[in-house]
């Protein structure tokens, strides 16, 4: 594992002679619902465990590069989404700075400015959110198989 660490943190360092940041998806779903642990399906197509998912994200946690999300307007669905901004190695002010004048950029271009909350269509909150997980994630949920409980 980490001689592929290695490796991806290589690879990433070879595009950063050519570039100054890379830009990227941060996640390929529209946000879901806080009772769902996890996107189980992209495109009608189960994950294979929770952080496929995030395999967006979460290769380049492996590389230790910096990296912000930017929020960038509203999807399809009206939900709000982000673009992952990565920086060069140990650059994290230049990565900051970059997200910074990128955002800026953005203020003034209605389709990927900033998204606000309409304040006024949020709902009172129901749940008593004494704890977001009820129950641990179990691995039948990304196969679309019943849950041992019978639920899901």
């Amino acid at each position: 594992a980490q001689a592929e660490q290695t490796r991806i943190l290589a690879r990433f360092q070879e595009a950063c002679e050519s570039f100054d940041v890379i830009l990227a998806p941060t996640t390929p779903v529209s946000p879901f619902p806080w009772t769902e642990l996890f996107a189980s399906h992209i495109n009608g197509e189960p994950q294979a465990n929770y952080y496929r998912w995030l395999a967006l994200t979460y290769v380049t946690t492996l590389t230790t590069h910096p990296a912000l999300s930017l929020p960038c307007g509203l999807d399809g669905q009206g939900m709000p989404f982000g673009l992952q901004v990565v920086g060069r190695f140990r650059d994290d002010l230049g990565t900051l700075a970059t997200g910074r004048a990128m955002e800026h950029a953005f203020a003034g271009i209605a389709g990927v400015q900033r998204p606000r909350p309409a304040l006024d269509r949020l709902g009172p909150v129901e749940p008593a959110l004494t704890s977001l997980v009820t129950t641990g994630p179990d691995p039948r949920d990304a196969r679309g198989l019943p849950r041992a409980d019978g639920s899901g």
